[in-house]
C-alpha cells in the first residue's frame, strides 16, 4: 500500500470512530432525557419504597419478605433494626430474588424471614395467564427496576431488561406522559403492594365481615392457584427447590433463615383448602430438615386466630395485632421458644 493511500485511510478511520462516538453519546443523551422525564410519572411508590428500604439495609440486620401477609411482621417491634420488603401478591421466586439482592447490599445482614402464606408453594406470578396475556408480570418489572440485581429469576430475561430500562421502557409506551388524562395512570402505579398506612390501620373486623371476607379470599386464591399451576407444571416442586437453594446460600454465608407461617383469623383457616395448608406445612418442615432453616408456625395459634380484635379482615392483622404478633415472634427469635408442633398438626403454641 502506498504512503498516500495509508495517509488517506487515517482520516477515514477517525471519521468512523467519531461517528460511532457521536451516535453513542446521542443515544445516551436521549435515554437519559427519557429517564429524567419519566421518573416522576412512572416510578411507582412501590419502587421508591423498595429503593429506600434497600438503602436502609446498609445498616440493618433483618429483612422480612412475603406477600401482604408479611405485613403482619414489624421488625422494630420484633426487636431488630431492619425492613419489611413484603409485597402484595409476592411469590416465593420474588422473595428469593430480593433476599439475594439484600444480602449483596447489606454487610450486617443476620436474619432473613420468609413469610409463608398457605398459597406460597403454589404461586408463580409469571405463570398467570388470562386471555393469553399475563397481567401480573408488572410486579416482576417493578421489582427489577428497584433492585437491578443479577442473576434474575430463571425465565425472566425480558422482564429483567424491561425493569433495568424502566422508566425508559414503560407499560403504556409513554402515552400517559405525552397525552395525559386524569384517569390514565400507569399500570405499575396502580398495582402497588405497599402496606396499609399505620395511622389508619386500626379497623377491627366484625364477625360477619370476617366470614364473608374469608370466603371471598379463599375463592380468589383457589382461582389464582388453579390458573398458575395449570401453566407451570410441578410448581410446588420448583418453588421448594428455589427456596431450598436460596436458604442454603444464605446459611452458607452465615445468615439465619426463619420461615414464618403468620396467624390468620379462624374463618380464613376454616375455609382455605385444608390439603394446601397441610402441604404447605409439610414442605416447610422439609425445608427445615434439609437446610437448617427454622420454622415458626403461628397459622392457627388460638391466642391470635381466635381474637378478632387483632384483625382488620380475615387474613390481615390491624396495628394492635401486628404489634402483639411481632413482639411474640421477637421473643421466639431471641430463644424463648414454646413447644414445637407435632409433625401431623399445625402449631397451637400460645404467645407469651
Amino acid at each position: 500500500m502506498s504512503d498516500s493511500t495509508s495517509a488517506s485511510a487515517i482520516p477515514g478511520a477517525w471519521r468512523c470512530l467519531l461517528r460511532s462516538f457521536a451516535f453513542a453519546a446521542g443515544f445516551a443523551l436521549i435515554v437519559g432525557a427519557l429517564y429524567a422525564l419519566g421518573a416522576e410519572r412512572y416510578e411507582s411508590p412501590q419502587i421508591r419504597s423498595d429503593r429506600r428500604n434497600l438503602a436502609r439495609m446498609t445498616t440493618g440486620t433483618l429483612v422480612v419478605l412475603g406477600s401482604s401477609h408479611g405485613f403482619n411482621l414489624v421488625p422494630k417491634e420484633m426487636g431488630f433494626e431492619g425492613v419489611n420488603l413484603s409485597h402484595g401478591g409476592q411469590d416465593a421466586f420474588e422473595m428469593g430474588y430480593m433476599a439475594r439482592a439484600v444480602k449483596r447490599a447489606s454487610p450486617n445482614l443476620g436474619t432473613v424471614v420468609f413469610t409463608l402464606s398457605y398459597f406460597t408453594f403454589f404461586f408463580d406470578n409469571s405463570a398467570y395467564l388470562q386471555g393469553g396475556s399475563n397481567n401480573r408480570i408488572g410486579r416482576r418489572v417493578g421489582m427489577y427496576s428497584a433492585f437491578r440485581s443479577f442473576p434474575y429469576i430463571p425465565g425472566d430475561g425480558t422482564s429483567f431488561v424491561k425493569g433495568a430500562l424502566y422508566p425508559v421502557v414503560t407499560s403504556d409506551h409513554w402515552k400517559s406522559l405525552l397525552w395525559p388524562s386524569p384517569s390514565d395512570a400507569p399500570a405499575y402505579v396502580k398495582a402497588s403492594g405497599l402496606p396499609p398506612n399505620p395511622k389508619g390501620d386500626k379497623h377491627v373486623v366484625s364477625e360477619s365481615s370476617a366470614g364473608t371476607h374469608a370466603r371471598g379470599r379463599c375463592s380468589e386464591y383457589k382461582k389464582l392457584i388453579r390458573n398458575m399451576t395449570s401453566h407451570h407444571e410441578n410448581l410446588d416442586d420448583d418453588v421448594y427447590e428455589f427456596l431450598r437453594n436460596v436458604s442454603a446460600e444464605l446459611e452458607d454465608a452465615g445468615v439465619r433463615v426463619v420461615l414464618v407461617i403468620p396467624a390468620y383469623y379462624a374463618t380464613y383457616n376454616a375455609c382455605f383448602d385444608a390439603k394446601r395448608q397441610a402441604q404447605t406445612r409439610r414442605l416447610a418442615k422439609r425445608l427445615v430438615t434439609e437446610t437448617g432453616a427454622e420454622l415458626i408456625d403461628a397459622g392457627t395459634a388460638p391466642e391470635f386466630s381466635n381474637n378478632r380484635e387483632f384483625f382488620s379482615n380475615s387474613d390481615h392483622m390491624n396495628r394492635n395485632g401486628k404489634v402483639a404478633f411481632s413482639r411474640w415472634l421477637g421473643r421466639r427469635l431471641a430463644g424463648e421458644h414454646a413447644a414445637e408442633p407435632r409433625d401431623d398438626e399445625p402449631s397451637r403454641a400460645l404467645p407469651r
